[in-house]
């Protein structure tokens, strides 16, 4: 038997880490998972020890609030390190907390695999030193991250994205958008929800009000109950509430998509939507981030193809109004031959299916004695 700890410290790391734990499993049926996911990685056959969902949380001023939270999770963390001494820890993601798992790792004796490192390409760039020193095999999942990383001389494997399995375009690619069908998808952390939705329903209203023929849904995600979505959308516009099974279909059936900026702006480029990225943060984040990020893009698919393929509306510009007048432009001119090449390119560099597969192959090999 083989004991791997996997340690997801949001919803989308805990989707991508269950993909890996699938594939582990498949190669080598004796492992036992432990560790700190969501609802995916148990379905996976993680014995969650502690739940990702109770920590995730979004900017500086969070961060800090939270922090009594994550000093109990980063003991009881440590106190089922030394007990159950997995023969290696998969860290997914979620850097600010990760990193103290992986020095509880080194001082353990227990080898650390980094999968889904940190965007040290878009900020903190000195990360790459701490990588150096705690990870003992780093995986990435961005095409360009093989470059930034060969830059600083580490070791990178990269095996393509795992959403190419996940969204699994080819089983998906027939169904026809329905007419006039826009997607919101808020975010998975209740922050994210709490400021993007309003703004999304002033978008939706502007639309009805010019007489637009749109009808509207919004993807819930696994820790966002439904009670919480219709409390933040007035009732005067029907909303269908889109339950995370088969979400990818449900993209398919979006003419377009709204999507607050992350994971899910990669999930949509995959399943070949048309999609407005959004955020918004604190005053003091956003400071910071003009301050340090190095990066001209914050979504995946323009960083993946170091352009604009969906436009961002970010902080200021996260308004009902503008998201509004951008979906109005879309309606109006159906013109969208540039983007679908672009999407194709995307899902061409995001490798082929079976990237979970070759990386617990490889894995397994190097770990396990597979």
């Amino acid at each position: 038997m083989s004991v791997v700890w996997i340690n997801s410290g949001e919803i989308s790391g805990d989707l991508q880490g269950a993909a890996l734990l699938q594939a582990l499993k498949a190669c080598d049926s004796s492992i036992e998972a432990y560790g700190m996911g969501g609802p995916a990685l148990a379905a996976a056959g993680q014995k969650n020890i502690l739940n990702c969902e109770d920590l995730s949380v979004l900017g500086l001023v969070e961060v800090l609030t939270s922090i009594p939270k994550a000093i109990y999770f980063i003991h009881k963390i440590k106190k089922e390190l030394i007990r159950l001494r997995p023969d290696l820890i998969i860290l997914v993601d979620a850097p600010g907390f990760n990193f103290h798992v992986a020095k509880i790792a080194y001082s353990l004796g227990i080898k650390v695999c980094y999968f889904i490192p940190p965007k040290a390409w878009a900020w903190r760039e000195g990360r790459v030193n701490f990588l150096r020193k705690y990870a003992d095999m780093i995986i990435g999942i961005l095409p360009f991250e093989l470059d930034f990383y060969a830059k600083h001389q580490i070791n990178i494997d990269y095996f393509g994205n795992p959403l190419v399995d996940l969204v699994n375009f080819p089983a998906i690619s027939k169904i026809k958008p329905v007419k006039g069908r826009i997607g919101f998808m808020p975010g998975s952390r209740k922050k994210e929800v709490k400021s993007l939705l309003p703004e999304f329903w002033l978008a939706a209203k502007e639309l009805h009000q010019k007489n637009l023929d749109v009808s509207f849904c919004c993807f819930k995600s696994s820790n966002i109950n439904k009670e919480m979505i219709q409390s933040l959308w007035p009732c005067s516009i029907p909303l269908e509430i889109v339950e995370p099974d088969n979400r990818y279909a449900e993209m398919r059936l979006c003419e377009y998509i709204v999507a607050a900026s992350g994971t899910a702006t990669l999930e949509t480029a995959l399943a070949g939507v048309p999609t407005i990225i959004t955020y918004k943060v604190s005053k003091i984040t956003e400071l910071l981030g003009r301050f340090f990020l190095k990066v001209k893009w914050v979504g995946l698919p323009n960083l993946i193809l170091n352009r604009e393929v969906f436009p961002e509306l970010l902080q200021k510009n996260a308004t009902g109004r503008y998201i509004a007048e951008e979906l109005s432009h879309w309606i109006n001119s159906k013109n969208f031959d540039k983007m679908e090449n672009d999407l194709l390119e995307i899902q061409s560099k995001c490798g082929d299916a079976g990237c979970a597969e070759r990386a617990a192959k490889t894995i397994v090999k190097k770990y396990f004695n597979g």
